[in-house]
């Protein structure tokens, strides 16, 4: 099972570790009569600081590692995520990459400019998100390019899910068509994130010469 965002729930643990340990300290001031208030100021301006910092790492956070139209987690997250999940199977479980391609993407921006070119990125990415599964994560490689990882699924198992995806985005409404092309692989056959991303690459590139619309595993 994916920690989809480990960084963060680690942040936050210490981040209440801290204002526990102020608020305790804090209160058992409070209780002592000859502590004197300006401690008390203290102890909540500090309480306080804590919190405004807090809020900046996690801004500071979403910034590197999410996609700023898409809000997808980014190309950088996806080989922190990749980076840990290779150490955790180390040959047990599974892990499935799929890579994803707006067919024909090019021609959006030319027949419909730039601005519909994104609001179709923005659409697309809420209906991955929406339509996978809930350990799944959802990644913008770069461009019309998105990767999602599927733990604990095999090659057919990915393409039932990613079947019903490509089903699902043929038929929603995006003011112009709209279809997919997906390459599937599995973490079985890589030795390393380069060579995971390579194989899926490859499968996606497969897809795109058999023709559009179309989901290919290696």
């Amino acid at each position: 099972m994916f920690n989809k965002n480990p960084h963060t729930k680690l942040f936050d643990r210490i981040f209440t570790i801290i204002i526990l340990a102020l608020g305790t300290l804090s209160f058992d001031l409070y209780r002592n009569c000859d502590a004197k208030p300006i401690m008390h100021i203290y102890l909540i301006t500090k309480i306080f600081v804590w919190i405004i910092l807090w809020v900046l790492v996690r801004q500071l956070y979403l910034i590197i590692y999410k996609d700023e139209l898409t809000e997808l987690w980014n190309r950088r997250y996806l080989h922190i995520v990749l980076d840990d999940q290779m150490k955790r199977l180390k040959n047990k479980g599974n892990l499935t990459l799929a890579m994803i391609d707006i067919d024909n993407f090019k021609g959006i921006n030319d027949n419909y400019g730039h601005l519909q070119g994104d609001r179709v990125l923005f659409n697309l990415s809420n209906l991955l998100e929406r339509n996978v599964r809930g350990n799944d994560m959802v990644f913008r490689w770069g461009g019309e390019e998105f990767i999602i990882l599927l733990p604990n699924t095999d090659e057919m198992g990915a393409v039932k899910v990613l079947e019903r995806l490509r089903k699902n985005i043929s038929e929603y409404d995006f003011n112009c068509k709209i279809t997919i092309s997906c390459g599937i692989v599995s973490i079985k056959e890589a030795t390393d994130i380069s060579q995971f991303i390579g194989m899926a690459d490859k499968a996606l590139y497969e897809a795109k010469k058999v023709k559009n619309n179309i989901v290919i595993y290696q």
